[in-house]
């Protein structure tokens, strides 16, 4: 059985191992959110402009 101080040299080890695979998966991660958020701005700004042509246009159509 483990005696406790090499349970904290081993739970150590196992936390440096846990952040190493985190802090890879946010460099990994962290270009494809910038990425979506880009992508999303520019679809905002899509929708926008259609929005705005068929409000402009249904309201043409009910003035006449």
């Amino acid at each position: 059985m483990l005696n406790l101080a090499d349970k904290m040299v081993f739970l150590e080890k196992q936390m440096l191992v846990k952040y190493k695979e985190a802090d890879s998966e946010q460099s990994e991660t962290q270009p494809k959110l910038e990425l979506v958020i880009k992508r999303t701005k520019e679809m905002q700004k899509q929708v926008c402009s259609i929005v705005l042509m068929y409000h402009v246009n249904s309201s043409r159509h009910m003035m006449f």
